[in-house]
């Protein structure tokens, strides 16, 4: 049986859409809870606002943190670390299912990057979200790559007129020298910017 592209599209959205929902109801779900125990703590809190306990107002301030979004990652290695590093420490380390954890990363995935991982879901478990990792780290987070493409990018990017095009070349040097620091690839001489 031949499938024609539209179909497969469809079938794409229709999965992708369903996804959605199963997730917009895990998050009402989490939502609840989290309110439920809000409340549950606040009114501890109340009853024996004489204990101190600083442990239970951490936690209480936490709670009602607004809610954390991701930026979705499209595949430009650039972003990978920065992005795995939200991820992991917002999705990652607060849950223990594996097959959360991968649905979560589809969620926040887009483009090639998205493609390079979609088989994973169908081995699901510990399994699929290792393999998952692992291949986003390896296509996306090279140091080599991503340091390449920095040094290429404040190089070969574009001449700067104005003072807000100075500005931001001075972020982007700044943020290209935090990236290279945390890859353990910096030094002073690599870092050099010629002008060609």
């Amino acid at each position: 049986m031949h499938l024609k592209s539209t179909d497969i599209d469809e079938s794409d959205n229709y999965f992708s859409e369903k996804q959605r929902d199963y997730i917009s109801v895990l998050d009402l779900v989490k939502n609840t809870k989290i309110s439920f125990k809000a409340k549950a703590e606040q009114k501890a809190l109340s009853a024996d606002s004489n204990s101190g306990d600083s442990s239970n107002k951490e936690y209480l301030r936490l709670l009602n943190l607004p809610k954390v979004e991701l930026e979705v990652f499209h595949g430009n290695p650039l972003h990978f670390h920065q992005f795995i590093k939200a991820f992991e420490a917002n999705v990652d380390k607060v849950c223990d299912d594996d097959d959360f954890k991968l649905s979560r990363l589809m969620q926040y995935i887009a483009g090639p990057a998205k493609e390079a991982i979609r088989g994973c879901q169908l081995i699901g478990g510990t399994g699929g979200y290792a393999q998952a990792r692992s291949i986003l780290d390896s296509r996306f987070g090279d140091p080599h790559l991503v340091t390449e493409r920095l040094l290429r990018e404040l190089k070969f990017g574009k001449q700067v007129k104005t003072p807000q095009e100075i500005r931001q070349l001075s972020d982007d040097i700044k943020n290209a020298f935090l990236v290279l620091s945390q890859l353990k690839n910096f030094t002073g001489s690599e870092f050099a910017i010629r002008n060609t």
